[in-house]
């Protein structure tokens, strides 16, 4: 989704029997180009024979072309979610006050401009602040006096009937109404016209899904009219990846175990898959998170 297809497959052939890349590149980038590169060929059984049986040319080639269906693809689903996606945001739309009309050609009155949806957007451990003095925190963003600075926990993401728990940041967490509802409007929408899951036989959610649809609901919750590299101070890819970095234990983990389950409870009706002073999403809180992830593991 953020990743340069053509990098993205030059580092996967040198680099996916031990081989290097050809040039500097830090080792995480290398993983995760690395691990798409991966999943691009579980996703196409036959790619990799193609590879082999293909010319340099001819496989930059086909790369561009597989670059702008990425892109356009991306286009497509912004341009679906971006009026009609506002419908899933709470679970009774007509809630929203003050309302936002469905004619509405701008997103001027979303985001941080609305209170129901910045409350939303508010870092899930500053909830209870944002409720005291939703006004007060409102304009601390509007005016640059809080700033994310690594990719947030925001409340959207979270069970909102649970309260943050420092002992446990990931409880609740991608068990979000807003969250779950965007990433299926095409599963849903128009009753005659299959589904992109159906069309393209995807069978059970992933971390990929859960990260992508994070996006898109974020953007669908922003007042960003276009959707661009970064909104405000949250850079897209450095979200994305950092959702994708917290399911890597798959066959270890148990909190990785549940939440893939109940997504896929949630989308296919089965379970298949196995402080307020300027700093949001403080680095304190991320290590928080992996300290809490690396316990869980030992533990198992």
């Amino acid at each position: 989704m953020f990743t340069n297809i053509s990098i993205v497959f030059g580092v996967g052939i040198a680099c996916d029997k031990g081989g290097t890349p050809g040039f500097p590149l830090p080792e995480d980038d290398k993983e995760r180009l690395l691990r798409t590169y991966r999943t691009i060929l579980e996703a196409v059984p036959d790619l990799s024979k193609a590879i082999d049986n293909v010319n340099g040319q001819k496989l930059e080639e086909a790369l561009e072309m597989v670059q702008e269906g990425v892109t356009c693809c991306r286009t497509d689903d912004c341009g679906s979610l971006k009026w009609p996606g506002l419908n899933y945001v709470l679970l009774n739309t007509s809630a929203l006050m003050p309302s936002i009309p469905p004619t509405d050609t701008s997103k001027s009155l979303r985001g941080f401009h609305h209170p129901q949806l910045a409350c939303l957007l508010c870092l899930h451990k500053y909830i209870s602040e944002f409720d005291q003095s939703p006004n007060q925190y409102i304009d601390h963003i509007l005016n640059g006096d809080l700033i994310f600075k690594v990719w947030p926990l925001l409340s959207f993401l979270y069970d909102q009937t649970k309260p943050y728990n420092l002992d446990d940041i990931q409880d609740g967490l991608f068990h979000g109404h807003v969250f779950i509802n965007t990433s299926s409007v095409g599963a849903s929408m128009i009753a005659t016209k299959p589904s992109k899951n159906k069309i393209h036989s995807i069978k059970e959610v992933s971390e990929f899904t859960i990260a992508y649809a994070a996006v898109m609901a974020y953007f669908t919750l922003s007042s960003e009219e276009m959707f661009r590299k970064a909104a405000g101070g949250l850079v897209y890819r450095d979200f994305y990846c950092t959702i994708i970095s917290l399911f890597e234990e798959k066959e270890t983990d148990p909190w990785v175990k549940e939440t893939l389950a109940w997504w896929n409870q949630q989308i296919y009706g089965n379970n298949s898959s196995e402080d307020l002073n300027g700093d949001l999403g403080s680095e304190e809180e991320w290590q928080a998170v992996i300290a809490q992830c690396t316990a869980r593991r030992r533990l198992n």
